[in-house]
Formats: structure tokens, C-alpha cells, sequence
């Protein structure tokens, strides 16, 4: 027995030990005073402590040549051979210059660790905090979130998909949203009566599941703490994200479907897995509910496939079995529960057709905007994720989650081409931007554990991305968020029903966005402004009807979302069109502006509504 001085001294040694092993898990090595230092030219061997099967610190996979045996490096498909770690408290050779550059000083990994993981933990709680203080106003609700809305009421009355036009009750349907989005939230709105928190719910409850899938996919590409922190941090703190999670909006949950999908094909130690007859059912599965939830959600199948391909093509027909069959058959089901007219709503009607002038520079335009308006993260995102699939292809060892990347990046041009335009629409290319960012943290560090000037300048980008996003684009609207959870200071502008007193019950009402109708507990005359400009190009003599209506002063009041001017592009080009917003020009007048809706009455008549004129921006 040893005496108790020496036991002590173990105990210490050994919880000093455990220390900087839990320590080096999360920066690298960490230097051990009784230990002697290692020098490149030094014949001390690296301490055989190889991790358990399942338990990786995420840095440690032996990437590109030169570092640890051949025979210990094998391909994806089949698995790979961890390198020999652990908690060692010896440096490994790879640690050194003979990596590529010398591993920075173990105090400054660690500041720039910390910065990363305080950046995402930050971004996670103003993503939260503004959820919750927004979960029963207007805040980001348009004119698709409202025809999203209504949608789920006409479905809670037993309408999916109204026709296009309804002679007899003289509205007009058409619709951009998928059935599975509508069938959740009118499921949702069953539990509280209304259609705005209840959407509010589906969506944040959508966006949460996407945070957490995207940490799965992260820990099982064995992606380090920091790299995953910090890609989140920067994911979150965009317009786009901030859009998806706050908003009523189908956006997050096809993207979180199409994650799962790719994930199965992920085993936990960041190996592709031996594919099963269940995967390939289930991966099917969710990327068909993906595509019911929105059209373009196609990048997993397309991955998957490019997958299947390339590494198991037996089972590629199995896969295309599968997902042909419930893609048809969900097909045939919705088409019946709506009585023919979900095919005849998405046939045509979707997209905006491409009239070919200046085709690739109008979509390379669109793209720069979304990007720097909505996605501004990816600027730092897509060049780290391209980078390290340049890396993983110069070493053969490239994963479906960049295959993932580029059919999505397909995938976006193709709809951006086609018109499809959105705050969410750049959603899945931050998503997986950020998933193959993190993975690049990893590859470069090229078998060393440590944290060297490749990683340092990835950390300060990927901080500075989630700083400016902070301060650029959700400051203010954290603060003002605060104000509401803190001191309950609501801003008027986003009660749930801004034109309160100014509109009656019993008023005829057209309205641009179709929230305000559902508010006041009726369906809207036009479900979806930006359909009604298509359709009016397709079958003009349905909108000479509203036309008509409008000429005739049938509605008491007519609410926009920008001033009346038939020749601006927004009426000309995107919603309603300019003979519906002529006629409102020439037979109505504008009464007010009330949280910015243009509130529009007949012009010959003086009533009740004539004592509410004036501006409240």
C-alpha cells in the first residue's frame, strides 16, 4: 500500500491528467511540465491510447498522405482506421513543423476556441430569444406567409387547394406552397384556434430540428467543437435563418428532412455505413416528404443517387424504386384530396417562366442579391466548403455531404433561372455551406490534433462573420425583442391586427397580403398576390372579373403593400399585375398608411373611414 503523501500525489497527478486531456480534446495538446519537450529530430514515439470505437475529439482522422501508415488508411466506404489518440500528454510528430507549420501557442488556441464557441452559443440565444418574443405578432410575416395561413384555414375547412377561380364565390386560388407545409399547420392551428402563433410554432419547432440535425451531421463527420460552433454561429445569425425560424414558413423543415436523409448515409465515427434495404427505404421516405413540403427540395435525391452511384450502385435501383414509387403515389393522393387541382396548381403555375433575355446574367444577378441581402454568411461559408472539397477531391476522399453541396448549388440556379425568389430561398446552401466549413476545420488539420494558422484564420473569419451578422442584420431586432421580454414594450406595428378600427367587420375587403383577411377570420379574395399576376397571364378574362369588381366600387376597402402605381415593376412584373392595380388607381383613393399598408377606398364616397386618414408608418 502506498503511503498517503504518495497516494495524494497519484490522485493529483491523475485528475491533472484527466484535466488536459478533456483540454486537448477541445484545443489540442496541452503542455505537461513533467514531461520533456518534443522536438521534430526527438526519437520519443507518440503513447498508443487509441480512442474507443465511437468516441473521436474530432481531429484526429489521418487526411491526405504522409501522415500515418497506408495500411491504416482505407476508403470511406469500407470505414476508416482511427490514428492513434487519446488524451496523450506526448505530442505527436504531426503535431509539429513536419505537418505543414508549427501548432500556435496552446493560451491562444484556446482564446480563439473560446471565441468561436461564446459566438454560436450567442447566436443560439438571440435565434431563441427573438423567437419566443415574436411567437404572437406580425414580426416577418408577408404576403407568403399569409397565403400560407389562409391555405391552412381553407384546409381546416375542408379545401385543399381552392380552383384557381371560383365563379361562385368569385376568389382566386393558386398557390406556391407544398401540401405537406399546409396539412402541419393547419394540424397545428387545431390546438389554438388561430393560424399565426400556431404557424409561429410549426416553424420554430421546424428550425430547431434543422439546429439539431445539423450537429448530428457534424458530430459524425467527427468535426471539431470550435469548427462546429463557429460554423453555426455564422449560419444562424443571417436574415435567411432568422427568417425561417420566426416566420410563418414551410422553409426549414424540407431542409431538415433532406439533412436526415443524408445523414443515415453517415455512420457516428464519420464513415459512410454498409446501406441497408431500411436506409434506403427511410431515405426515400423523408426525401419525398421533403419534396411535398417544397418543390425544389431535390439535392438530397439527387446526392443520394451521385452517392449510390459512385459507392454501392447495387443498391441504386432499389433507391430509385422506392423513391419513384412514393413520389407518384403521394402525387396521386393529393391530387384526389384536392379534386385534380393540386397537379393543375403546380403544373405551370409555380415558376416564373424565363422569356431567355439575358437569361444567366439575370440569375448570377439575383443570386448576388439574395446572397447579400438574405445569406450574407455564405460569403464566408462557400468559400471554406469549396475549398475543402477542392481538398477532399485532391485526396480521394470526398463525402455525400459535398455531394450534397453542389447538387444543391445546381439546384439553386435552376430555381433562381426560373424565377423562385424568397428570404429563405439561399436556407439549405447556409445549412450545408456550414456543415462542409466545419469538415474543412478537420481535413486541414492533416493528422495534427493541434490547432495551427490554417484553423486560426478560419476561426477570426468564421467569428467575424457571426459578429457582423449579429451587429449588421438581427441587432436591432434583438434589442427590440429584449425590450418586449423584458419591459413588454410591444411595437404597434406588429399587433396582430394592424388596421384595427380602421377596417369594420362587415367591410368588403381585397387585400395584397392575405394574412390581414385570415386575421379578421375570413378567406381572402386573392389567395396569393403573386399567383394572381400568372394566372392573370394565362387566363386574363378571370382577372377582368376582379377588375370589373374593382371598377364598380365593390369593395369598401382595398389594402396594398406599396402605393398604387401601375407602371412600378413591382405591380408590373412580381404581384397582382397592372390592369388590377390601374383600376385601383383610377377608381379608388388612398386614405392612409397605417404600418405600412396602403389602405385604399372608392373614390366618390365619404363615410365612416374618412375621419382615419392620415400617415402611421
Amino acid at each position: 500500500m502506498s503511503p498517503p503523501d504518495e497516494a495524494g500525489d497519484e490522485e493529483s497527478a491523475s485528475r491533472d491528467a484527466t484535466l488536459r486531456g478533456e483540454m486537448a480534446d477541445f484545443i489540442g495538446p496541452v503542455p505537461n511540465p513533467a514531461l520533456p519537450s518534443h522536438r521534430p529530430d526527438s526519437a520519443a514515439q507518440p503513447i498508443d491510447d487509441s480512442t474507443p470505437a465511437g468516441v473521436s475529439d474530432g481531429e484526429n482522422e489521418p487526411d491526405g498522405a504522409g501522415n500515418g501508415d497506408e495500411g491504416r488508411r482505407i476508403d470511406e466506404a469500407a470505414g476508416e482506421i482511427p490514428a492513434a489518440v487519446g488524451p496523450a500528454l506526448v505530442p505527436r510528430p504531426g503535431d509539429t513543423a513536419e505537418s505543414g507549420s508549427a501548432p500556435l501557442p496552446w493560451n491562444l488556441r484556446l482564446v480563439l476556441a473560446c471565441g468561436v464557441l461564446l459566438g454560436g452559443v450567442l447566436a443560439i440565444a438571440v435565434l431563441l430569444t427573438l423567437v419566443w418574443a415574436h411567437r404572437a405578432d406580425r414580426y416577418l410575416i408577408d404576403y407568403d406567409s399569409g397565403s400560407l395561413m389562409a391555405l391552412s384555414r381553407m384546409a381546416n375547412d375542408g379545401v385543399l387547394y381552392p380552383p384557381l377561380f371560383d365563379e361562385t364565390t368569385q376568389r382566386y386560388g393558386g398557390a406556391r406552397h407544398m401540401p405537406v407545409a399546409i396539412l402541419l399547420n393547419a394540424l397545428a392551428s387545431k390546438f389554438t384556434g388561430e393560424y399565426l402563433t400556431s404557424g409561429k410554432v410549426v416553424s420554430a419547432a421546424a428550425c430547431l430540428l434543422l439546429i439539431y440535425l445539423m450537429c448530428l451531421v457534424m458530430g459524425r463527420l467527427r468535426c471539431s467543437t470550435p469548427a462546429a460552433f463557429g460554423t453555426l454561429g455564422a449560419a444562424l445569425m443571417t436574415p435567411a435563418m432568422l427568417h425561417a425560424a420566426a416566420s410563418v414558413t414551410g422553409a426549414a423543415l424540407p431542409t431538415a428532412l433532406q439533412l436526415l436523409a443524408i445523414m443515415l448515409f453517415v455512420d457516428r465515427r464519420g464513415r459512410a455505413v454498409e446501406v441497408s434495404r431500411r436506409m434506403v427505404f427511410i431515405a426515400a421516405l423523408a426525401c419525398t416528404a421533403a419534396m411535398y413540403a417544397r418543390l425544389e427540395a431535390v439535392w438530397a435525391m439527387l446526392a443520394i443517387t451521385v452517392w449510390l452511384i459512385a459507392r454501392q450502385p447495387r443498391w441504386l435501383w432499389t433507391y430509385a424504386g422506392y423513391q419513384a414509387g412514393m413520389i407518384v403515389v403521394t402525387a396521386a393522393f393529393f391530387h384526389l384530396a384536392s379534386d385534380g387541382r393540386f397537379v393543375q396548381t403546380v403544373d405551370g403555375l409555380g415558376f416564373e417562366p424565363n422569356d431567355g433575355r439575358g437569361g444567366l446574367l439575370r440569375t448570377l444577378v439575383l443570386l448576388l442579391v439574395l446572397v447579400r441581402d438574405h445569406a450574407p454568411a455564405t460569403w464566408v461559408l462557400i468559400p471554406l466548403a469549396v475549398f475543402g472539397l477542392v481538398l477532399r477531391t485532391m485526396r480521394g476522399r470526398w463525402h455525400i455531404v459535398h455531394i450534397a453541396l453542389v447538387a444543391c448549388g445546381v439546384s439553386l440556379l435552376v430555381s433562381l433561372a426560373r424565377g423562385t425568389a424568397g428570404p429563405t430561398v439561399m436556407l439549405d446552401t447556409i445549412v450545408l455551406g456550414a456543415i462542409c466549413a466545419a469538415d474543412l476545420w478537420r481535413v486541414s488539420l492533416n493528422g495534427a490534433r493541434a490547432m495551427g494558422p490554417a484553423q486560426a484564420v478560419m476561426a477570426v473569419l468564421l467569428l467575424w462573420s457571426t459578429v457582423g451578422g449579429l451587429a449588421m442584420h438581427v441587432r436591432a431586432d434583438a434589442l427590440g425583442a429584449l425590450n418586449v421580454l423584458l419591459y413588454g414594450r410591444h411595437d404597434s406595428k406588429l399587433s396582430p391586427r394592424p388596421l384595427a378600427g380602421l377596417i369594420g367587420p362587415d367591410d368588403a375587403l381585397l387585400t395584397e397580403d392575405p394574412s390581414l383577411a385570415v386575421a379578421m377570420g375570413r378567406h381572402p379574395v386573392v389567395l396569393d398576390p403573386w399567383m394572381l399576376k400568372r394566372i392573370g397571364d394565362q387566363r386574363p378574362a378571370a382577372v377582368d372579373r376582379l377588375v370589373a369588381r374593382i371598377e364598380r366600387g365593390d369593395f369598401d376597402a382595398i389594402v396594398l403593400l406599396r402605393k398604387a402605381d401601375a407602371y412600378s415593376p413591382w405591380y408590373r412584373e412580381v404581384n397582382l399585375g397592372s390592369a388590377v392595380v390601374g383600376a385601383i388607381e383610377a377608381h379608388y383613393r388612398r386614405l392612409a398608411v397605417r404600418h405600412g399598408f396602403e389602405v385604399y377606398v372608392p373614390s366618390g364616397r365619404r363615410d365612416r373611414m374618412a375621419g382615419a386618414s392620415g400617415d402611421e408608418r
